[in-house]
């Protein structure tokens, strides 16, 4: 899409019917058109408002003679928030689409993983053209491209447990760029323009020789992330997606084009966190939270930075990611209530996996409200991205039967192999009203001490929030505060 400029846009004829007369006073010639005669017809293209996360360029102080810096594709370079002095990278790109669809994926990033995300701002010039992306930059920024992965770090439950939310996240947003030089060595996550890449190639390009060449290391970018179930039991070694770096992956053929994977010793760490059980805990932690929150809210958060009539080559940018997002949840709401693992763990945490998610549904409506109030003129726009928690009941509760029905399929199809059927035939009870209204009484108290915190320390590192992890499942204990934060570090 091209957003004109006002007058750029505007044309007018004037159409003067026979029945005029012309009339002369002070010596200067006049048309008297009757009324009913008198047609004008003005064209004019409705631009549309700027979304609520994009901002003028003008409010940021740089050098335009500055080069930019020499490790991206891009111009970017560096420049100062004129609205509160901070340090910021600015990121100039050409292609209109592509700044938006990035900013929209930076955002996602932001809101899954709640904390230690630049978020990203489209920015545009006097003419309102979108020129670049800038995002505050990240204090200490160094990645795994400088300073290798080691086994003392992920020797750190914290540590671990943030990273492997950062691939959980990563892979559920169907990453394609997840290598060692966009993972900063603090964890945190900044750059998010292959996110969503068997739809994101269509705007910014597929890979040189890799996507739909017919080489041997062709692949087609819009099958290379079909979900299985082995990739979710086995996280993070996956076999059926194809990103094009993944820590996990050993990086052979990537290897050759760039100097970006991990190293095998790094990959071989990775590999490991398969044995560790709270892998595949986070991951579905992660999973359900795509499913039953981000998912639901997808279609209007993407109004907050995507123009609703933003195409690129005849595919409208809000069309596009909807429709990939609802075909990625989807496969996740048909494979997930199937696997036996998720069963067992969610039978065993249901009540602490709902507190934990509703916690997040309502860290992410106050971000959202706080916004609304910094960008006047959505407020329409925000209110429909807010969730209210009685939805994460009410999905839990659906997928709660889904559970028990494949556990009587199990049961009817099994029942002479004792060994298999004896650890998850028991039923898992729906919640009711009244701990329902307890749960979400919990989680607006939770969400109100975050944003005390938030207010105080910001959001851009996830360590400031502490690491609390033994969690209390039985429901007796869904009151105290610190028990719920664990997957939000």
């Amino acid at each position: 899409m091209s957003l004109r400029w006002l007058f750029d846009s505007f044309k007018s004829n004037v159409t003067v019917q026979p029945s005029a007369i012309n009339v002369k006073v002070n010596d200067e010639d006049f048309v008297v058109v009757p009324a009913e005669e008198f047609n004008i017809e003005q064209e004019f293209e409705l631009i549309e408002p700027h979304p609520a996360y994009s901002q003028p360029i003008e409010k940021l102080k740089y050098e335009k003679s500055d080069p930019g810096l020499r490790n991206s594709s891009h111009k970017v370079v560096k420049g100062i928030d004129s609205t509160n002095d901070t340090e910021n990278f600015i990121k100039f790109n050409d292609k209109e689409a592509m700044l938006y669809a990035e900013a929209f994926m930076n955002h996602l990033y932001s809101l899954s993983l709640l904390y230690g995300v630049g978020r990203c701002y489209v920015c545009y010039d006097d003419y309102g053209k979108p020129v670049a992306l800038r995002s505050k930059a990240i204090p200490g920024f160094a990645t795994f491209k400088e300073h290798k992965l080691t086994a003392e770090q992920l020797s750190n439950p914290a540590y671990r447990h943030r990273f492997i939310r950062i691939l959980a996240v990563m892979f559920r947003m169907h990453e394609d760029d997840a290598h060692s030089g966009n993972i900063t060595t603090n964890l945190q996550v900044f750059d998010a323009d292959c996110a969503f890449w068997d739809a994101t190639f269509k705007i910014k390009g597929g890979r040189p020789n890799v996507d739909n060449l017919g080489t041997l290391l062709s692949r087609n970018p819009e099958t290379a992330f079909a979900l299985h179930e082995d990739d979710i039991t086995h996280f993070p070694n996956i076999t059926y997606a194809l990103p094009w770096y993944f820590p996990s992956l050993d990086a052979v053929a990537t290897s050759y084009f760039s100097n970006n994977p991990f190293t095998p010793e790094e990959t071989r760490l990775v590999k490991e966190l398969e044995k560790h059980p709270e892998t595949l805990q986070i991951c579905l932690v992660e999973f359900l939270d795509w499913m039953l929150d981000l998912s639901q809210r997808f279609p209007y958060l993407i109004g907050l930075t995507i123009p609703k009539n933003c195409s690129y080559q005849g595919e409208n940018l809000t069309e596009l990611y909807c429709k990939k997002n609802r075909d990625i949840n989807e496969e996740y709401w048909k494979i997930l209530p199937k696997i036996p693992q998720f069963h067992d763990f969610f039978k065993k945490s249901c009540l602490t996996i709902t507190q934990e998610l509703m916690v997040r549904c309502e860290i992410r409506n106050r971000r959202l409200a706080n916004d609304k109030k910094i960008h006047p003129g959505h407020d329409n726009e925000f209110e429909q991205a807010m969730l209210d928690t009685h939805l994460i009941i009410k999905q839990i509760n659906e997928l709660i039967g889904m559970i028990n029905s494949q556990q009587i399929l199990a049961f009817s199809c099994y029942a002479s192999h004792s060994i298999f059927v004896s650890g998850r035939s028991t039923a898992i009870d729906e919640i009711d009203e009244q701990t329902a209204k307890r749960m979400r009484e919990t989680a607006k108290r939770v969400a109100d001490e975050m944003m005390i915190s938030e207010a105080s320390h910001g959001i851009d590192s996830w360590e400031i929030f502490g690491y609390k992890r033994e969690i209390d499942a039985s429901g007796e204990t869904i009151n105290k505060t610190d028990r719920f934060i664990s997957t939000l570090s």
